[in-house]
């Protein structure tokens, strides 16, 4: 793990820092609603402080797209209208968000640890354990109001939690989720304290996963530049495209300019293209959007799933690479953005997979 990289959120900010979160924060004490970002910008335009400059620089903990911090995960492009809330950790520096919301959430715990062991296990299937918005206020009945309606999404940001689908009712007054194993990770805790240095652990190991190994000594000469995508991946795909309804012109062409952008340590070329080829294979999956392919395609691994989702949750970078415009600040982007090349290679190899069970050529294809 790098040096540098931060294993525990401080207890002490600066006061542009305080300032930006207890804007942010106030809306939501004051009448249940996140405030817009262009509210917190003008709200610290006001006060000679730059909201967006602020916000960057507030500690996390983690890298990559595998962070925790006092907010929760954002776009590198807000707009005016977005949204922006606070996770669990703003309790830690704001006195009067733990009391309305860090601690009735942590108290909630025991009672999803006890919902989860509770479920019967079933021989001949899975256990579904679930919590509605019901039994939880009837657990912690200062469970109410905007924290009751706001906890499905609060538990969706705290990386240490998975929670297995959600849904609300068509009056949007209760709502009901799926309890995963992932609430173990919080038996014993007991205050808001315990709770963000359990949370701040499991992002910096959460985060370890994606971080390169320590690298070899060098040797005196260059070694030379690894193909991203391998050729005889690229090969198997154009000899087992030729043999379905689909045409991989455009796909091959995409694959091999990529390998040369990242050859000549082309950043922002890197993201477009990668971008483009997880816009461009969903149809033979059978989907609409990458989004639904990692969800919805039966994978052959987990592993693969895992790289696949951790391809999708790149988009925000992509995203900041192409779409953001200029500025006064210096640009971010380098090849260290770049997704490792594994992620990509499972996606290509599980087409591959899916065309091969494809016996139907285009018309026009060449057969072999």
């Amino acid at each position: 793990m790098p040096d540098d990289m931060l294993t525990d959120l401080p207890h002490d900010l600066t006061g542009d820092q305080l300032l930006l979160l207890r804007t942010i924060a106030g809306p939501f004490l004051e009448r249940g609603i996140w405030p817009t970002w262009d509210y917190v910008q003008r709200f610290l335009d006001g006060r000679d402080a730059d909201a967006e400059t602020t916000l960057r620089a507030l500690p996390k903990v983690g890298a990559n797209n595998r962070t925790y911090g006092f907010v929760q995960p954002f776009s590198l492009g807000l707009s005016g209208l977005d949204r922006i809330r606070l996770t669990i950790a703003a309790s830690r520096v704001l006195p009067e968000f733990a009391m309305v919301v860090g601690e009735p959430f942590v108290a909630a715990m025991p009672h999803l640890i006890n919902a989860y062991l509770s479920a019967r296990p079933d021989p001949d299937g899975a256990a579904k354990p679930t919590m509605t918005s019901e039994e939880l206020l009837r657990a912690v009945p200062r469970m109410k109001g905007a924290l009751l309606d706001e906890f499905v999404k609060f538990a969706h940001s705290e990386p240490g939690l998975n929670i297995d689908g959600s849904s609300t009712a068509a009056d949007g007054t209760t709502w009901s989720f799926g309890l995963t194993r992932t609430v173990l990770r919080f038996r014993g805790v007991g205050t808001v304290e315990e709770y963000v240095t359990k949370q701040c652990a499991f992002a910096a190991e959460w985060a370890a996963e994606t971080l390169p190994a320590a690298p070899f000594p060098r040797r005196d000469t260059e070694l030379a530049v690894e193909p991203y995508i391998e050729p005889g991946l690229l090969e198997d795909l154009e000899e087992a495209g030729a043999g379905t309804q689909w045409n991989l012109d455009k796909l091959m062409g995409l694959t091999r300019e990529l390998n040369a952008a990242v050859a000549a340590r082309h950043p922002y070329t890197c993201q477009a293209l990668i971008r483009a080829i997880l816009d461009n294979v969903p149809p033979a999956f059978g989907q609409k959007t990458f989004g639904g392919v990692v969800s919805s395609h039966s994978w052959s691994t987990d592993a693969d799933k895992s790289r696949a989702k951790l391809l999708a949750e790149n988009r925000f970078t992509a995203n900041d690479a192409m779409h953001r415009q200029m500025n006064n600040d210096r640009s971010l982007i380098g090849m260290g953005d770049v997704p490792p090349r594994a992620q990509l290679q499972a996606v290509l190899r599980e087409l591959l997979l899916v065309l091969r069970l494809t016996t139907t050529p285009r018309p026009g294809a060449a057969t072999k």
